[in-house]
């Protein structure tokens, strides 16, 4: 029971020296900001194509071929060099998603997606623990490339469909 309070005591210690580091970097394009490491999902989404194109293609190949050594399961990460983007490392996440079917109904020849009510539900247990992985993993990273400045979007949001105040609050 001591141990867990000391782990308690160092986790709530380390968050509050965190903390007082911390800056917000609300919108803008997160490829502009000269940092050390960058964190971006590994799946194809507006951010991943858009570090594809700023980066160019010495990181796609990187990106390819280190997503290829591994299966990725949500909550894992891998580190590319940042090439041409103004960080010097990208550390990718694999971002648990929710996947809502659509459901279409028939109004003559027309078709109408509908969204169901379960794209706005809140976030399973397993997707938050996947998503906390993916932060801490990407801080150990971090860590471990020497990195002293790092940004995170706001990560399972968009194209994963996560609710955005559950993403934020992981």
């Amino acid at each position: 029971e001591d141990v867990k309070k000391r782990q308690r005591v160092q986790k709530s210690r380390t968050f509050r020296d965190v903390s007082e580091k911390l800056s917000l970097y609300p919108g803008g394009d997160i490829f502009l900001i000269k940092i050390d490491a960058i964190v971006i999902p590994t799946k194809e989404s507006k951010l991943h194509r858009q570090l594809v194109m700023y980066g160019g293609p010495s990181l796609e190949k990187e990106i390819k071929r280190e997503i290829n050594r591994k299966i990725m399961s949500p909550g894992d990460v891998i580190h590319t060099n940042g090439y041409n983007l103004l960080a010097k490392h990208v550390i990718h996440c694999e971002v648990p998603e929710s996947k809502p079917k659509s459901v279409h109904s028939v109004e003559g020849v027309r078709l109408t997606e509908v969204t169901p009510s379960s794209k706005r539900s809140t976030m399973s247990q397993s997707n938050r623990e996947s998503l906390s992985c993916c932060y801490s993993r990407a801080l150990d990273i971090a860590l471990k490339t020497g990195s002293r400045t790092i940004a995170f979007p706001t990560l399972g949001t968009g194209t994963f469909g996560l609710p955005n105040f559950e993403c934020a609050a992981v």
